[in-house]
């Protein structure tokens, strides 16, 4: 039986850390050809790609590189070697990669046999360093003191700067390296196997790998028997008194091993990752069986150390966040989607890398006690992420006891918060959903996501237009805004933010409880009445508004109904509306329009201004909204464009076919079928008939 492996990649991006996109890299042909190709994708799942997209795969049988093709939920490859052909022009389909399930369920495997043990968020943590290298290759070149910059610079940036600043001066990491050195040389443990021992197994290319796959019993072994032996070897240079488990579970707090050597073309296992230290060496059926300091050894962090554009603080740091818990928030689908994009350090971080967003913060690192709840009508400030008070709020929605929305303040400034997208600091939106688990990854639905201008449930949108200010125009977050406050269904969020200032020292916004809803819910043809609007007709617009949640009473609730198309005719469009009370909280009424003959077809936009006044508290507000709606005008009639299954070559007869006074319409198809209509495109009895071809 033939066996195929799929090719896996370790490279670098300055931009992105945790997924890696279109990454240039070389690979060779068994004849000694060379191929330019991209690699994407983490440590779960990765693999190689041309220009354009299209996936292609080594064969375990001949060591080639094949375009890529299905086989069930998997991929194999494809009679057809890369270069030799256009795959477009073959029908291939790019971006081609395992199924969702197959991808999940290699993620699962991942972590099938880990506790998810997290190291403290608070205190000073050793986060102990060993350099590693193979059996066939030279000791590092470099100096320990390059290395330790991105761990230990005071000044930053580094893991331990981003650490202390990240959490407001409440956590400490710092890193001591092993083999101990003088930081002006280097030295490392040696392994005594080499380096393809530890990449997968290919019949002609690498008959020593691992086999059984990145998730199989060998891969594992070699890897945490290569940790172990490493960890053994240093053991005696650990001082007695360096507190490992600052926390005090039984657990070192964290371990990271730096690999040497510069990246292959494939090499899953000599992929940056976070994993347990697990096996069972001594077959006690326990497990946790290499120790420093009595402590066992469990979570640790696997960088590699080659290649200076990738070893860097924003890999660092994303990889040290998981050691503190928090989860990946892109999609592990690689379905492209984006909730958070470069707003949170575990979606996608640059490098010096960008903050954690205050929900991330607070969930999983405790460094934000609470974000307090606004349930009132009234202005408030933030203070800059920066900042370790008064930096975040929670609005919960009215609509859902599972979903809620955090705001807060994103200024670009410091080393690490000017690497957000885009040129605007702002206030920045985002929904938590409650019940969808942590973080994203077998999202959507999402546990996290940012609202941004164009971001709907299909569409990603512009996310480095993400934040709210005055200086952008975008000063409103509502039901009717763009974007929406959409909830995770696509349903009303029925949120009203309004008055949102400057990005300054601080950033202000007006809450207002009250959120009305209103909507088109009838338009009466009054033309040719067919009920399908053309150029010329009249019709009346049936306007609803209502309050979905009637707390109080809503007073002089007025609307202006306009549009900017100058064809259009808007007869009464001030609408004085009925208050809006406890007890009959919803109203509408009858808007007369004319279409004039030079109306253009499509959709017509119209907005209504919606100005009200309410009582909370003891106070009066003003309250002011804007709905946008379209209403279609084509050239079309009531059935009418009708559907055939083939062509028609002639033009349509118009007859009275069966005396009745009213014209049908008559035409054919080319397989045979004649069709007879009636004026709203019904059929009548007995048609089509099939005149045999």
């Amino acid at each position: 039986m033939r066996k195929f492996i799929y090719i896996v990649l370790f490279m670098v991006s300055s931009v992105y850390a945790a997924y890696l996109r279109d990454i240039p890299i070389t690979v060779h042909q068994p004849d000694g050809s060379v191929i330019e190709c991209y690699a994407t994708g983490d440590e779960y799942y990765n693999w190689l790609h041309d220009k354009d997209g299209y996936t292609i795969i080594q064969s375990q049988s001949d060591g080639y590189y094949y375009y890529a093709e299905r086989d069930g939920e998997l991929l194999k490859p494809s009679q057809y070697r890369m270069n030799e052909i256009n795959p477009g022009s073959f029908g291939f389909e790019k971006w081609l990669k395992i199924s969702v399930r197959m991808l999940k369920e290699r993620r699962n495997n991942w972590f099938r046999d880990t506790e998810g043990r997290d190291a403290p968020s608070s205190g000073v943590v050793n986060n102990l360093n060993i350099f590693v290298r193979f059996a066939d290759e030279y000791e590092f070149v470099t100096p320990r003191s390059y290395y330790d910059q991105p761990y230990n610079r005071e000044e930053g940036p580094s893991l331990k700067h981003y650490f202390r600043e990240l959490s407001y001066d409440t956590l400490t990491v710092n890193t001591p390296h092993y083999p101990v050195c003088d930081l002006s040389t280097n030295i490392s443990y040696q392994d005594s196997l080499p380096r393809s021992y530890y990449q997968p197994y290919n019949e002609i290319s690498n008959p020593d790998g691992y086999q059984g796959g990145d998730n199989g019993d060998d891969r594992r072994f070699r890897e945490h028997t290569l940790l172990k032996s490493a960890i053994e070897f240093i053991q005696s240079e650990i001082p007695d008194t360096l507190v490992v488990d600052s926390d005090g579970d039984g657990y070192v707090d964290n371990t990271s091993f730096l690999i040497s050597g510069s990246p292959g073309g494939w090499a899953s296992l000599l992929w940056p990752h976070r994993w347990s230290l697990y096996t069972d060496f001594d077959g006690d059926g326990v497990g946790h069986d290499v120790y420093i300091n009595g402590k066992a050894v469990d979570a640790y962090n696997f960088n590699l150390a080659g290649d200076p554009t990738y070893f860097n603080v924003g890999t660092l740091c994303h990889e040290f966040g998981h050691s503190l818990g928090a989860p990946d928030l892109y999609h592990y689908s690689y379905d492209g989607r984006v909730p958070m994009g470069g707003w949170d350090l575990m979606e996608a971080n640059s490098d010096p890398p960008q903050y954690m967003s205050a929900f991330m913060k607070w969930k999983y690192c405790n460094w934000i006690a609470e974000c307090p709840i606004i349930e009132s009508t009234g202005s408030y400030t933030l203070n800059p992420a920066q900042s370790p008070d008064n930096n975040c709020f929670r609005i919960n929605s009215p609509y859902t006891d599972d979903e809620h929305f955090i705001l807060e303040y994103r200024k670009k400034e410091g080393m690490y918060e000017v690497g957000t997208p885009g040129y605007d600091s702002g206030l920045l939106v985002y929904r938590i959903n409650t019940v969808v688990g942590n973080g994203n990854a077998d999202g959507p639905p999402d546990e996290v996501y940012v609202y941004r201008p164009g971001g709907t449930l299909s569409s990603n949108g512009d996310i480095s237009r993400a934040p709210f200010n005055q200086s952008s125009g975008r000063r409103e977050f509502n039901d009717s805004t763009i974007p929406s406050c959409f909830l995770t269904n696509g349903e009303p969020g029925g949120v009203n933010i309004i008055d949102i200032g400057y990005a300054d020292n601080t950033i202000q916004f007006t809450y207002q409880t009250l959120s009305l809803f209103s909507d088109i819910t009838n338009i009466t043809d009054e033309g040719d009445g067919d009920g399908v609007l053309n150029p010329g007709d009249d019709a009346t617009l049936q306007i609803f508004i209502s309050n979905p949640l009637p707390n109080y009473d809503v007073n002089n609730v007025t609307g202006v109904l306009s549009t900017v198309e100058e064809n259009v005719i808007i007869y009464n469009g001030e609408i004085p509306f009925e208050d809006l009370t406890i007890d009959n909280p919803e109203d509408s009424a009858i808007v007369n329009v004319t279409f004039l003959p030079d109306a253009p077809l499509g959709d017509i936009p119209f907005t209504l201004q919606i100005t009200a006044e309410y009582e909370e508290n003891g106070s009066e507000f003003d309250y002011s909204v804007e709905y946008h709606f379209n209403v279609a005008i084509s050239l079309n009639q009531t059935g009418f464009p009708y559907g055939t299954t083939d062509q028609v070559r002639t033009s349509p007869a118009v007859i009275d076919i069966n005396g009745d006074g009213i014209q049908e319409i008559i035409f054919g198809e080319d397989i045979g079928l004649l069709h007879v209509l009636g004026p709203t495109g019904v059929e009548l009895p007995g048609f089509p008939f099939n005149l045999g071809g």
